[in-house]
């Protein structure tokens, strides 16, 4: 299956390059060749979601870069490549609260204060003992950000929420509400998770 609002970028150049196919059969090969990746990139897979309670699945495919964690706050930021699947999807059941995009640059995600500076969109999403912060950011490829949810809108734990076109960073900073309880972080770094499906942190209490 291909990601929501794929089909308008994969469709022209697919039909331009078939045509090319005439004329210019090397031009017109390199762009069926392009197109492919396309429709691998924007691939859209089946995930089965885990029925665990109190958990905090991951947003995002990819790579854990930074974990810190301080009294009832946690901070992880995921890093996708290219060869990711670029869908983000909830890591919890809650309401959106917040949604914020600023527009920025598109500077590499490997330089520093990429949160400040580049094309970024936050959501925040809230229930009963969590607030996170959802920060989807793009990179020096990755030109846009598509939300697919609203504010005041409830979702469940796995939603899809939007996706990073071509990109590059997905961080979270998770506040935990009730006192009761404890979050505990189950993933190292440079650890590969898939969104929906890859258990960041348990809770307890």
């Amino acid at each position: 299956m291909i990601a929501k609002n794929s089909s308008k970028l994969i469709l022209p150049p697919f039909i331009i390059s078939v045509f090319l196919l005439y004329y210019l059969p090397l031009v017109g090969f390199i762009g069926i060749l392009t197109t492919s990746y396309m429709i691998w990139f924007f691939r859209d897979p089946h995930r089965i979601i885990p029925t665990v309670e109190n958990v905090l699945l991951s947003p995002a495919d990819g790579k854990i870069i930074f974990i810190e964690e301080k009294l009832n706050v946690i901070k992880i930021a995921i890093r996708m490549s290219p060869f990711n699947v670029h869908i983000n999807r909830s890591p919890i059941n809650g309401m959106i609260t917040s949604i914020t995009k600023t527009p920025g640059k598109h500077v590499s995600v490997y330089f520093k204060d990429v949160e400040k500076m580049n094309e970024r969109n936050l959501l925040v999403i809230e229930n009963d003992d969590l607030s996170i912060e959802l920060l989807q950011l793009t990179g020096a490829f990755a030109r846009r950000i598509e939300c697919w949810v609203n504010i005041n809108q409830r979702i469940n734990q796995g939603d899809k929420i939007g996706i990073i076109r071509f990109g590059s960073q997905v961080n979270l900073i998770i506040h935990l509400k009730n006192a009761e309880k404890k979050l505990n972080t189950m993933i190292n770094l440079g650890e590969s998770v898939k969104a929906g499906e890859d258990i960041l942190i348990t809770m307890e209490g």
